[in-house]
């Protein structure tokens, strides 16, 4: 009996409709206790690595969110530099979060622009500087389960399409580095707390490149700062 009781309980959990959160599909908390989300992360990758803080506004329920970021990059060494590179990176984006199925399953289409600039010692020996424009589109998909009552857990993903392209300047180099694109897919999870405080984690696959894949991973704590 009482195991029926439980497993009534995480039904009744399961398909009890759920106000948007409006930041599902990034797997954080929404916008219920304030509209202002800061985060901060760290990215791995087998050839490079950066942190990141940023700031997201939006309102509770469907509507635009905007998001502003910036941090610092490490990029290994390679044959085209031969010794790390460090530098900066800025992004922003915009994307409605529209929430569809009890206002537990959130679709957010968008559109951003970030860009890296860093410099290392160039294969002529010359301090270069490398600064990469990327702008994208695609749509992200989060959907919120209740793991206690003050505890949310959201499976995400996000599909994009991404245009870069740039150059490279310094000391007798000043060369172009042609446009060219891909389609990076994300998957995630995140946890979030009392509808405040978030932990998530992904993994993204750039597909569409001709060079080997390298998977990059994503760490990340937000909360919701103020109140409404």
């Amino acid at each position: 009996m009482n195991a029926c009781r439980l497993l009534a309980g995480c039904v009744t959990i399961a398909l009890c409709p759920m106000a948007s959160s409006a930041q599902a599909c990034r797997g954080r908390p929404g916008f219920s206790r304030a509209s202002v989300v800061a985060s901060a992360g760290a990215m791995a990758a087998s050839d490079a690595r950066s942190t990141s803080v940023g700031l997201t506004v939006g309102s509770h329920g469907e509507g635009l969110v905007a998001s502003i970021a910036g941090g610092y990059v490490v990029r290994e060494a390679s044959p085209t530099f031969v010794s790390e590179q460090t530098g900066t990176s800025l992004g922003a984006s915009l994307a409605y979060a529209g929430t569809e199925f009890h206002g537990r399953l959130e679709l957010c289409p968008g559109l951003g622009i970030s860009q890296i600039k860093v410099t290392g010692e160039f294969i002529s020996g010359d301090r270069t500087t490398l600064t990469q424009t990327s702008r994208r589109a695609g749509v992200s998909a989060g959907y919120t389960l209740a793991a206690t009552p003050s505890l949310r857990v959201i499976p995400f993903a996000t599909v994009e399409y991404v245009r870069f392209g740039g150059s490279l300047t310094g000391n007798g180099v000043n060369l172009p580095v042609p446009e060219d694109s891909y389609v990076p897919v994300t998957a995630g999870l995140g946890a979030v707390l009392h509808e405040r405080f978030g932990l998530t984690g992904s993994v993204t696959v750039p597909t569409g490149l001709p060079t080997r894949r390298r998977l990059s991973f994503v760490m990340s704590l937000s909360a919701a700062i103020g109140h409404r």
